[in-house]
């Protein structure tokens, strides 16, 4: 049982302390004196609504609300400019979307029945007959029970309805049955039927013989008029066998010829050689020999 309210700075409250009793707590005063806001500090803590920095007061540094527990046990809602947790005595557990931490909804054990807000109707006086079973329903844990009930009564419907639809399907296929008697009376000629497709199948068979056959000698005579026209062109073959023969020749004799230019281009290049060194000897006789005869005196 909830004994303790602490709650600071929490919208319109800097910091305030709120001692319950044991049994009904009536909280009265004045309009906007901040009695719904305590209202919303107890909801904020059990069911982390709403979110966002609306509920803290003039934005203050840290926002917390605390419930105290006739068990000792203790849960803070925690909220500041870097945190946003629970802290359920003395253990953290960090406050993620909407969803309250399961071992803190263990210990408050409150849920939307708790919570009446001021302008909402009467509790389950404005609602019908079937909403207050289920509700109480629910309130036992029997809601279970109800929806097996009408999972069964749906599975039973389907059932009836399937079994209703298989009936009517085996009526009609009785009926195309009963179309099918007068087949009876052709059973005599069903060997006859047997004779005669057998017979077609056995022609089938000759008429693809016969087709393959033709395609054969379709295939002979295409062979026969490609071997003639290779025959009709024997001769221009021939003929151009001796013109490369001839060809093959002229080549070997141009290949002589060459040769022969390629020895006579080298001894050209020899003579010119020789020839240049019979000038440099010449010359160097000419520098080096002397300008009168040692034998005769002459001028040479």
């Amino acid at each position: 049982m909830l004994k303790k309210i602490i709650i600071h700075n929490f919208q319109s409250y800097k910091h305030a302390e709120i001692n319950l009793c044991s049994g009904i707590n009536t909280i009265t005063g004045l309009p906007e004196s901040g009695k719904t806001r305590i209202f919303k500090a107890i909801k904020w803590v059990a069911e982390n609504r709403p979110i966002g920095d609306t509920i803290r007061r003039n934005k203050s540094k840290e926002t917390y609300v605390s419930l105290l527990f006739s068990d000792d046990n203790e849960i803070t809602r925690y909220k500041s400019n870097k945190e946003n947790s629970y802290i359920l005595n003395g253990m953290e557990f960090k406050a993620v979307g909407i969803y309250v931490p399961e071992e803190v909804e263990q210990v408050i054990n409150m849920n939307y029945i708790n919570f009446q807000s001021q302008f909402e109707p009467h509790f389950l006086l404005s609602n019908s007959p079937a909403e207050i079973a289920s509700f109480f329903n629910r309130l036992a844990n029997v809601e279970k029970i109800d929806d097996s009930i009408i999972y069964v009564n749906s599975k039973i419907k389907d059932i009836n309805s399937n079994l209703k639809f298989e009936e009517e399907r085996n009526e009609n296929l009785n009926e195309k049955i009963k179309t099918f008697d007068s087949l009876l009376d052709f059973e005599d000629h069903i060997e006859e039927i047997e004779k005669i497709k057998d017979s077609v199948n056995r022609l089938d068979n000759y008429i693809d013989k016969i087709e393959e056959i033709i395609l054969s000698y379709n295939n002979i005579d295409k062979l026969i008029a490609r071997y003639e026209y290779k025959i009709s062109l024997k001769p221009t073959v021939d003929k151009g066998f001796e013109l490369l023969k001839e060809v093959e020749k002229l080549n070997n004799e141009i290949s002589n010829k060459e040769s022969i230019i390629y020895e006579l281009e080298y001894y050209d290049q020899e003579i010119e050689k020789l020839n240049n060194e019979n000038e440099k000897l010449k010359k160097q006789l000419k520098d080096n020999f002397p300008k009168n005869c040692p034998l005769c005196g002459k001028e040479t």
